[in-house]
């Protein structure tokens, strides 16, 4: 599962560690950025992950069906199943 609120990559590291986080940022970037379930199919598809975690303060840029899919939600924070996506 990918939670996707940047802060909470905020950990110090060098080397290895900084690029993980960096990598981690833009996927977590691209995922909230997709515009289409076909991109956040394939994204799921890239990154293996079936469940997302998006917090109260992150926005996403899906379209307004896909974003209303969450399958939990609480105080804000919503549970996407990234295989309901599926067309």
């Amino acid at each position: 599962a990918f939670v996707c609120w940047k802060e909470n990559y905020n950990f110090p590291g060098l080397g290895k560690a900084q690029l993980l986080r960096e990598e981690r940022w833009r996927a977590v970037d691209a995922l909230l950025a997709a515009p289409t379930a076909q991109e956040i199919r394939d994204w799921a598809k890239r990154y293996q992950a079936r469940w997302v975690l998006v917090h109260p303060r992150s926005s996403v840029a899906w379209p307004g069906d896909v974003a209303s899919r969450w399958v939990f939600e609480h105080d804000g924070y919503r549970v996407y199943d990234l295989n309901k996506f599926e067309s």
